[in-house]
């Protein structure tokens, strides 16, 4: 299995995606949120609201994990890495990509005070059930 297969696949299903579950954690209590999300490169863009459970723990642990499915469990990716705000024109670019994906919500985001998270994974897993690909295939990177 090549590196350029695995990477194929995942842009597939990402594709198909248009929401992350963001996993994050401080002190002992971990918290799930739901995010719209956008990719370039291996890199993920989340748009985070900065007075949730999320931006609160990001800020105290930037390790985190994402989970990206259609709410069905054949075909996902997941990914470990770490998150930073970015501010600037990586901002705007990553907050562009994430809003081009879904415009429909754009009157949701100017009713809220957010925040671009760029989150770099160390590890992707690609899970395709109906390649066989159980267990994922990893992407190291």
């Amino acid at each position: 299995m090549s590196e350029e297969e695995i990477r194929r696949v995942m842009e597939e299903i990402l594709q198909g995606c248009k929401v992350c579950t963001l996993a994050t954690e401080s002190g002992g209590k971990p918290w799930a949120t739901t995010m719209f999300f956008a990719v370039k490169g291996t890199n993920f863009y989340c748009i985070v609201e900065n007075r949730g459970h999320g931006m609160a723990n990001l800020k105290k642990n930037p390790h985190v994990a994402l989970a990206i499915d259609n709410r069905v469990p054949d075909r996902f990716v997941q990914a470990a890495g770490t998150a930073e705000v970015v501010e600037g024109e990586e901002e705007a670019e990553g907050r562009k990509l994430v809003l081009d994906r879904v415009p429909e919500y754009r009157p949701f985001f100017e009713m809220v005070t957010t925040s671009l998270v760029r989150i770099v994974p160390k590890e992707i897993h690609v899970t395709d059930v109906p390649r066989g690909w159980f267990p994922a295939k990893v992407l190291r990177l």
